[in-house]
């Protein structure tokens, strides 16, 4: 399917409600083909709801949402052959290799090339040398690392990532900024939340900001660097007080 735009997701007016609490609330999105889109807010926001409406694990309550031109409540099956993601604690089976689990998520999607694709994937996540090892025995920034390669392994036009550098150290952190700057390169889109206000200044292009359930602003990254002296954190704490 051609997409229509160049914007790879896009919501309109979107609301989920649970046991009536609103927890997205009239939410619009806009992201573009090719760039990192990091969504920053408080926790308990919205930012891992409004994930699983996108890639069709939970059903809007009003509004529409579509991603790579598919409407993501009724091709919700397509989105996820399409696209990767990391949505809350990843879940792999413990005792075989990292390996392996690739192996099965390849033949899950039906995937060609396998031992290629994982090699290529584990060498850029920094887990080559891991690669045997029984994924019981791996740290949580091991396990992220793997999180991602299995996001990625079957080449996916779309990232869809939530918190992906949580319990990495320095290095690793520098890693997938690196990785994710090169995927962008190469034309993949990255849609990706995180805490950590710092990283998100070196590796978005776009930022928005979900204040309960709500995007009340979509920034490039460049423009907060240069109209706002205390950078981004000072411009989220002024977003999320309503300034």
């Amino acid at each position: 399917m051609e997409l229509k735009d160049v914007y790879i997701v896009k919501t309109n007016n979107l609301s989920k409600s649970y046991n009536k609490k609103t927890v997205i609330n009239s939410c619009n999105m806009s992201v573009k083909k090719g760039r990192i889109y990091c969504l920053v807010g408080q926790n308990g926001a919205g930012k891992t709801t409004l994930f699983k409406i996108l890639l069709g694990l939970t059903s809007a309550t009003q509004g529409t949402a579509t991603v790579l031109g598919m409407d993501c409540k009724n091709e919700s099956l397509e989105i996820l052959a399409r696209t990767g993601s990391l949505i809350e604690t990843p879940v792999f089976y413990e005792h075989i290799s990292a390996r392996k689990n690739l192996k099965i998520h390849l033949e899950y999607m039906d995937c060609k090339d396998a031992d290629k694709k994982i090699e290529s994937i584990l060498e850029k996540v920094g887990l080559k040398d891991s690669a045997d090892q029984h994924v019981s025995t791996f740290s949580l920034g091991m396990r992220q690392r793997l999180a991602i390669a299995r996001a990625l392994v079957h080449e996916p036009s779309l990232l869809i990532l939530d918190e992906p550098i949580n319990g990495m150290d320095p290095v690793g952190i520098r890693d997938m900024r690196e990785l994710f700057r090169n995927l962008s390169e190469q034309g993949v889109t990255i849609l990706m939340s995180s805490h950590f206000l710092s990283e998100v200044e070196l590796v978005a292009d776009d930022i928005g900001f979900l204040v309960n359930g709500t995007i009340v602003r979509e920034v490039q990254s460049q423009d907060i660097s240069q109209q706002n002296a205390g950078g981004l954190e000072d411009y989220f704490m002024k977003a999320i007080q309503g300034e």
